[in-house]
């Protein structure tokens, strides 16, 4: 068979080469949709002062393997809006790596090799503050990317409220449906207004007066748009109730106001039982600490009294330090029980007040109309301003989580199996079995029909 020849039967059965790469190459393509999968990873580093010794914010320590935590992973996957997803095997897949500098590597391998000075530089090794965050999945390239991305914010924001010293992260009161009585109705509205805006001078007065970059509202524009619906809208319909005594069912609500009188009047009685026992330890512990104080006639800086003994103990090293002592606590605790108690005597005095007006109720039917009206006016602009709350807060959360730790870069997502390998090599197979499949038919073919021919000439 002469080269002529073999390309000339390459030529003649070309078609069946073409079908046998055809087929390789969908044999692959499903091989590769069973069995590929994908590695997005992306790299952290922890930036507050105290990450080289290993310490967070509030002096705790880091705990990076916290990114694979069952919580983190739940909220990341909340955040997706998946619902089909194995939050436990998506947990399992995420890998958390640290990166040690090269020469922290090689003085550690230095203090190994001298053991006699092991002990005395052990404590000045330095924590990684770098970490690889990869994540492994079957799902696709953009379900990896898309769940390492989710999976890194939601620990930024973890971190932030668990191991910060501003403001916690905490969610917000939710939104209100008109359900209850109309006095029920405003009174909630009340609380959750006022939680909400407490929550919200907290940020502004501890952190900072944020402003969110997808409303344009900052912490401050929200906490008057607070103050306007409570002192405006909720103001006049809380006027329009208690004066009329507007009410759904005057006798269900007597009775849930009688509940709650009782309820106040225990609270405030416990709370003045517990301030009066605080009090007493007060005493005790004040006598009690009298007996540690001295007096230094000789030391004309410390001087000869209780006073000066203490005010010298507290200013050190020219450092003004005072620490909340024992009593400090004490007392705190004791101003905690009688506000409490003292809340609680002006709730029962504003539910005694809210009976009254309810008990001779003159509103007509127009006016429980309007009534009703506006408070679904208020509940529907109280839930707007809610959702306003959650992006502005939203945007804060990663605003503050990125103080604390930052992406060193972005996401980047790798296939585990070379595709365009896989592909060329079973081209390759494919064509190189057409081949040698063509190449032995046609010696076979040119024999039996050499034989053939080589019989009949006999003849």
């Amino acid at each position: 068979m002469t080269v002529r020849d073999f390309f000339d039967s390459l030529i003649k059965h070309s078609r069946l080469i073409a079908f046998l790469t055809s087929v390789s190459i969908v044999v692959c393509a499903v091989f590769l949709n069973f069995t590929q999968s994908s590695t997005a990873s992306v790299i952290i580093k922890y930036i507050n002062k105290d990450a080289v010794y290993g310490l967070t914010e509030n002096g705790d320590n880091i705990r990076p393997y916290e990114i694979n935590s069952s919580t983190v992973i739940r909220k990341a996957v909340e955040q997706l809006g998946y619902e089909d997803v194995d939050t436990e095997r998506l947990r399992r897949n995420v890998t958390v790596t640290p990166i040690v500098p090269t020469a922290e590597e090689e003085k550690y391998a230095s203090w190994i090799e001298n053991f006699a000075d092991y002990s005395n530089t052990e404590e000045e090794k330095e924590f990684p503050v770098y970490y690889e965050v990869s994540y492994t999945s079957a799902m696709g390239r953009d379900f990896a990317k898309n769940a390492l991305n989710s999976i890194i914010k939601q620990y930024r924001i973890f971190y932030a409220k668990n191991y910060t010293y501003s403001s916690d992260i905490t969610d917000l009161g939710g939104e209100i449906v008109q359900q209850y009585d109309y006095y029920e109705t405003v009174d909630m509205l009340d609380n959750k207004i006022r939680n909400n805006m407490e929550y919200l001078g907290n940020i502004s007065e501890n952190d900072l007066n944020y402003r969110s970059i997808k409303t344009g509202y900052s912490i401050d524009d929200l906490i008057q748009e607070y103050n306007n619906l409570l002192n405006q809208d909720l103001a006049v319909a809380e006027r329009m109730v208690l004066e009329k005594g507007v009410s759904r069912d005057t006798g269900v609500l007597i009775n849930s106001l009688q509940s709650k009188i009782i309820d106040a009047e225990a609270s405030s009685g416990l709370n003045e039982e517990k301030a009066s026992s605080n009090k007493e330890l007060m005493s005790i512990y004040s006598e009690k600490n009298k007996q540690y104080l001295w007096e230094d006639d000789n030391d004309p800086d410390q001087g000869s009294t209780e006073e000066g003994q203490v005010d010298a103990d507290i200013e050190r090293d020219e450092i003004y330090m005072r620490n909340k002592s024992t009593y400090d606590q004490l007392m705190l605790d004791y101003v905690g029980y009688r506000t409490d108690s003292e809340n609680s005597l002006i709730d029962k005095s504003m539910y005694e007040n809210a009976i009254s007006s309810f008990s001779v109720s003159n509103a007509d039917s127009g006016t429980m109309s309007t009534v009703e009206v506006l408070l679904n006016e208020i509940c529907e602009d109280y839930n707007e301003l809610y959702s306003l709350t959650e992006i502005v807060i939203d945007d804060y959360n990663s605003f503050k989580s990125s103080r604390s730790i930052e992406t060193e870069s972005d996401v980047t997502v790798s296939n585990n199996r070379n595709s365009a390998f896989i592909y060329g090599i079973s081209i390759i197979v494919s064509l190189g079995i057409g081949v040698v499949f063509t190449t032995m038919y046609e010696l076979i073919y040119r024999r039996k029909t050499e034989k053939q021919k080589n019989k009949t000439d006999n003849e």
